[in-house]
């Protein structure tokens, strides 16, 4: 029953002001202060400032984790900056859209060397720098950082660096402060002044946690009301400095929502809702569904009576059917359509036409899609699939007004009988995209694209109840759910399936039927399928051990560009396994991997070419490789860099 579930959950949705905490998204904060430098000009007033900031994160229901005076490298006791922010990076990535906000307070620097301003680095309070070469051992790159944390499935970061102190230069004539950064997609980065300036102690920071306690502030206001408070407290003196790359609107402490206006019928809200349900009936199974919605409701006798009439007992219900078009449009409108899903249709909208092309996800030109599905929807005004395609390329666009375009247009397909565009509200309400996030909400259009036959989301609905999110965790109807999207060839159902069989998640561990999940999904192009097997094969889990098999999956996967299969490659070759050990394959591996971000394929390389393994010593590319193996916090290899001529 499609109708009526849309528009009562649109009332639902539009019919409440959500307070501080009911976007439902997890909160998760990381303070570091770093106050004792050994080299450094020690900072005294960051314990202030890092209390006040953490005072207000917990008012807003953040999850907060201090750090103080942290080293690069961890010491007896003490844990290391690094190790500080992969801990928070996993509790991130176990939290998936979660809110996350991270303030530094200490000395930050850029690096003079780097073209177009510089890399900036967050110091240890071990930092001893003399030079531009002692910056990666002395501190955390800021890309490293928020690549780390865009990268863990947030709905939103935010970065705050109060970290343009009076840090000594590297040279006469070198500026001090920060150089600018690129936010990645749902980022904001804030700096507490201008670029290449230095902060008062003792300024940013009390703004910013007034700040942030104002209701009906969006974040881009928190940031932009900062700036102009600082600048008045400073006389002027003082700019700081924002990069925002958050389109959604994400309010920390509240939000106002607009209230439908009232109907004027002098009905309750519940009765307005059970009103609605009623009108949009359409036939017997619609009865059936009030009645189980609403056991005690007005129109119960009604609706007994209309189940007890002879058709609703001897016929089947008849759908109702919206008229052809008129025979002269459809050659255009049919010409028109297998453009528009040339550029924007998805392979499991049902409304798609058999033998009509599809977009692999993530390939959708949002420009191209735009024009064709406006001139396809233009020439078949009422068509529910071309409304849902043309809502999705604005979606790909991703400006506030294309957000609200997509919305429409999903609304509109949703109320027509749509299970793409009820799953597609469902993503929405899920990651927050042009409004706030709603679990119970996505949960609810989930459950009606499910229902009306989405593939997605069947599989959607299926995590929500194995997790437990926005319900009782419930297993058996998650893998329930997830086999029926597999059975629709749902690639990361499948794998989703393979996974509980592969840890025992609410099944009993095999690996035999995990490695044959895993298969189905890898045959659909599921990368972590290929890589998962490729494992089993090489370790023997559930599967005979076959060093052969092993290294066609993972060729598999580096071919679809997978760095770690590329590193296990690097490895394969290297040590022999399944084919002839070849250390000069096994260096060509290792590159490739480093080259994507791999850092155990950049030590490697580094090693490789340090001791003439596989090519000749050449200590120029030893020494590149281990810098930026270093400069993403690996140890060992920055302990190689002295040892490298220069």
């Amino acid at each position: 029953m499609r109708r009526w579930l849309v528009s009562l959950m649109a009332a639902a949705a539009m019919a409440v002001a959500l307070p501080a905490l009911a976007d439902g998204a997890p909160r998760l904060a990381l303070i570091i202060n770093q106050v004792d430098y050994q080299t450094l000009t020690p900072l005294p007033d960051t314990d202030q400032e890092a209390s006040e900031i953490k005072d207000s994160l917990t008012q807003l229901g953040f999850d907060v984790t201090s750090a103080r005076d942290l080293s690069v490298q961890a010491t007896p006791g003490h844990p290391g900056f690094r190790q500080v922010l992969d801990d928070f990076r996993r509790k991130v990535s176990a939290s998936p859209g979660a809110i996350v906000f991270v303030y530094y307070t200490g000395h930050g620097m850029a690096d003079p060397t780097d073209a177009g301003g510089g890399e900036n680095y967050l110091l240890g309070v071990d930092a001893n720098i003399r030079v531009a070469a002692d910056l990666p051992p002395s501190g955390i790159m800021l890309s490293d950082l928020k690549t780390q944390f865009s990268r863990a499935g947030t709905k939103a970061l935010i970065i705050v660096l109060d970290a343009c102190r009076d840090t000594p230069t590297l040279g006469k004539g070198v500026a001090k402060g920060l150089a600018p950064v690129t936010p990645d997609d749902n980022t904001l980065i804030a700096y507490s002044t201008d670029l290449g300036h230095i902060a008062e102690t003792g300024v940013y920071a009390p703004v910013l946690a007034k700040e942030l306690l104002k209701p009906g502030e969006k974040i881009t206001d928190v940031f932009t009301n900062v700036q102009i408070g600082v600048s008045q407290e400073t006389n002027q003196q003082q700019h700081p400095w924002v990069n925002n790359r958050i389109y959604d609107v994400i309010c920390l402490a509240s939000c106002e929502v607009k209230v439908a206006a009232p109907s004027g019928n002098g009905l309750s809200e519940a009765a307005q809702m059970e009103q609605t349900f009623w009108t949009s009936i359409q036939g017997c199974e619609d009865y059936k569904a009030y009645l189980s919605t609403y056991p005690h409701g007005t129109f119960v006798s009604l609706a007994n009576s209309r189940l007890a009439a002879p058709a609703c007992q001897t016929a089947p219900e008849v759908a109702v059917v919206t008229p052809p078009p008129a025979p002269q449009q459809a050659p255009v409108s049919m010409d028109a359509a297998y453009r528009c899903d040339t550029e924007a249709g998805e392979e499991f909208d049902d409304d798609r036409p058999a033998g009509n092309p599809f977009v692999a996800p993530g390939k959708m030109v949002p420009d191209r899609a735009l024009a064709a599905c406006q001139a396809a929807l233009d020439a078949d005004p009422s068509n529910r699939h071309l409304m849902y395609n043309l809502a999705e390329a604005h979606r790909w666009a991703a400006t506030a007004d294309d957000s609200q375009k997509a919305q429409a247009l999903l609304y509109q397909a949703a109320q027509k009988g749509s299970a793409a565009a009820m799953y597609a509200f469902g993503i929405i309400y899920s990651r927050g995209e042009g409004v706030t996030a709603d679990d119970n909400l996505a949960r609810q259009w989930f459950q009606a694209g499910a229902n009306a036959g989405n593939a997605e989301a069947m599989s959607w609905i299926g995590m929500f109840d194995s997790t437990g999110r926005a319900g009782p965790v419930d297993m058996a109807s998650g893998l329930a759910w997830n086999q029926r999207a597999a059975d629709k060839g749902v690639p990361y159902a499948m794998g989703y399936i393979a996974s509980m069989y592969y840890y025992g998640n609410g099944v009993a561990q095999d690996y035999a039927t995990a490695r044959q999940w895993y298969q189905k999904a890898a045959d659909k192009g599921f990368v972590t399928g290929m890589t998962t097997i490729a494992s089993m094969y090489q370790q023997g889990l559930g599967v005979p051990q076959d060093y052969g098999l092993a290294l066609q999956w993972y060729q598999k996967a580096a071919a679809q560009g997978d760095a770690d299969a590329m590193a296990q490659l690097g490895n394969m070759y290297y040590n022999g396994q399944g084919v002839t050990q070849d250390a000069g394959v096994a260096l060509q591996w290792y590159e490739r991997a480093g080259g994507l971000g791999n850092v155990a394929s950049m030590s490697l390389s580094g090693l490789m070419y340090q001791q003439g393994l596989g090519a000749a010593k050449d200590p120029v590319k030893a020494k590149y490789w281990y810098q930026l193996a270093a400069a993403k916090g690996d140890a060992w290899s920055a302990s190689q860099l002295p040892l490298m001529s220069n």
